[in-house]
């Protein structure tokens, strides 16, 4: 026995509702925590970058270095 075309209609409807839920739950939660991981290793960079030197060794330091490295 076919089915009516108003339950056709009310299955579509359940169908189309859940599916978005479904849609909302599997698909946006997962985006959202990436974004807010992304946002974080940011924060993190730019936040640590300020540990860094403000300028870089010359060449004679490095060499300096390496020697008493050597011992």
């Amino acid at each position: 026995m076919a089915p009516a075309p108003q339950d056709a209609r009310r299955i579509g409807k359940v169908l189309g509702e859940s599916a978005q839920e479904a849609g909302k739950a599997s698909f946006t939660a997962p985006i959202q925590t990436v974004a807010w991981i992304t946002l974080g290793l940011l924060a993190t960079t730019f936040a640590v970058s300020f540990l860094l030197p403000t300028r870089a060794r010359d060449e004679e330091e490095v060499l300096e270095l390496v020697a008493m490295g050597d011992h």
